[in-house]
């Protein structure tokens, strides 16, 4: 067993054709804790100590924890049941994660993000020991292409070229079009030319490359690539709005502000070469690139500039390009 705090083993990433309910079967004791989200809680709640999540709330984290009684922890579901369960690790206990949608960069990582308050925070909590993905649940919960998870899995990848542009803007060194993608977000870039080659919607052999690269980055993606604005704009939206979950997803909500950031970039250095290879495969797997794209996932441009004018958007949006600058700006990359 690894304490939290220590240097920990590389997550392993499986892939196995049984059904959920077998794989989780697999993986608990009588005294496991499963952390799982309403969808999935019917077919586990009589396996052993099951509660169903919503959100990531620290004082609902606390309380599961404070409880105790679990040697371990199985988490099953979507990135919030994986961050939820993730927090409730204690020192010495086994996690093994169950992805079952590829939505989000989370699935094998060692960090949660966490409601506190009003407030969303990133912090340090256990990785798993492995992260397995049944193959029979991942094909059936990617059927419905209202849902779409793979496009909200990519374009949380894809956030990441946000992010190097805008640490490379506000570098003291002199900017730099070169290759930038490639050498700080090479997963992403990778990704980026991986879905380029390939049919879409994705087939089984497509959705475990998806798999593959959001374990990786989840690992490695980062620490070489810190979140940026975009993602800001992501927890400012969520928090003004009661968009759904199922419709307007993490990574759908992200997509919008990365964007926004690379079209700004992009005037500022003159290369648009990045911005309009997203906009290409935003368009092909079914990313937002018009305003009738924004919605029909509920999201209206007087909510962007709303979020914009968020104390959480300062960085960028509401300081450096303003508000008068975000209207442009969604114009020209939605209008």
């Amino acid at each position: 067993m690894n304490r939290i705090g220590a240097p920990q083993p590389r997550p392993l990433l499986k892939f196995v054709g049984q059904d959920l309910r077998l794989v989780v079967q697999e993986f608990c004791a009588a005294d496991t804790l499963i952390v799982t989200d309403d969808y999935n809680y019917p077919l586990l709640a009589d396996l052993g100590r099951t509660i169903a999540v919503e959100d990531t709330d620290a004082g609902m984290i606390k309380e599961v924890s404070a409880a105790g009684g679990y040697s371990g922890v199985v988490a099953v579901g979507g990135c919030t049941a994986l961050d939820f369960g993730r927090a409730c690790v204690k020192e010495g206990q086994r996690l093994v994660a169950v992805p079952t949608i590829l939505s989000n960069c989370c699935i094998s990582s060692d960090r949660s993000v966490i409601r506190h308050g009003e407030s969303y925070r990133s912090e340090k909590t256990a990785a798993p020991e492995m992260t397995v993905i049944s193959l029979p649940t991942i094909e059936k919960n990617h059927a419905d292409r209202r849902k779409n998870w793979s496009a909200s899995g990519l374009g949380d990848l894809f956030s990441a070229f946000a992010a190097v542009a805008e640490a490379n803007w506000a570098s003291a060194l002199p900017r730099s079009t070169n290759n930038i993608f490639q050498r700080y977000a090479p997963i992403c870039s990778e990704a980026l030319e991986w879905v380029v080659s390939v049919s879409y919607p994705l087939d089984i052999e497509g959705l475990k490359r998806l798999a593959e690269l959001l374990h990786e980055f989840s690992i490695v993606g980062h620490e070489l690539v810190p979140t940026g604005s975009e993602h800001a704009l992501y927890y400012a939206l969520r928090t003004q709005q009661n968009y759904p979950r199922m419709v307007a997803t993490h990574g759908k909500l992200v997509s919008i502000g990365t964007l926004l950031t690379l079209r700004a970039w992009s005037e500022l250095n003159g290369d648009f070469s990045m911005y309009n290879a997203l906009q290409q495969i935003y368009g092909k797997i079914g990313l937002p690139v018009t305003y009738d794209d924004l919605k029909r996932i509920g999201v209206m441009p007087e909510h962007i500039i709303s979020a914009c004018s968020s104390s959480a958007c300062d960085v960028l949006y509401g300081a450096t390009l303003g508000i008068q600058g975000i209207v442009r700006l969604l114009e020209q990359v939605f209008g």
